[in-house]
């Protein structure tokens, strides 16, 4: 499924990225993204990310964890929100 990426609060450029549900205990997200200039260059240097999936609020979630998966970037995240829990039963 995808989602909306955004790196900061003011979620003026996004990026359309692949999301999964890998763990849900502790509640985790997978998101994909191609390295680009822009968001990605961002996001490579932040410890948080803002996400939304269709029409619901827009998410304040953590970067865990990022690995270089040949041309893909995964950022592992995970937030206490109430909101990324029905999120990633969205997803899976």
């Amino acid at each position: 499924m995808f989602i909306q990426v955004f790196s900061s609060k003011k979620l003026e450029k996004s990026l359309e990225a692949k999301a999964y549900t890998v763990s849900e205990e502790p509640l985790y997200l997978a998101i994909l993204i191609k390295p680009q200039p822009g968001i990605w260059d961002e996001l490579m240097d932040q410890d948080t990310m803002f996400i939304k999936l269709r029409e619901k609020k827009e998410l304040e979630v953590r970067i865990s964890q990022r690995i270089e998966v040949g041309e893909t970037s995964i950022f592992f995240v995970t937030s206490d929100d109430e909101e990324f829990r029905d999120i990633c039963g969205e997803l899976s």
